[in-house]
């Protein structure tokens, strides 16, 4: 594996690391409830139907029950 390869790879997970990281550190202080939860409660299933949905609507039966 070539030395760029493995920066980027270096890279990409130092900036998924940062990203989740972001994360907690914004909403630390912040204490959610009702509305504001069930929104945050809500969206890894939002993004996963924005992933996946596209593929599925846009590729033929073998690569949508795959």
């Amino acid at each position: 594996m070539s030395t760029s390869a493995l920066l980027a790879i270096l890279g990409m997970g130092i900036a998924t690391y940062l990203t989740r990281l972001s994360g907690f550190y914004l909403l630390r202080g912040l204490n959610l409830t009702g509305r504001g939860k069930a929104a945050l409660d809500a969206l890894p299933p939002a993004v996963l139907m924005a992933v996946i949905a596209p593929v599925i609507l846009t590729t033929g039966w073998a690569e949508s029950i795959a």
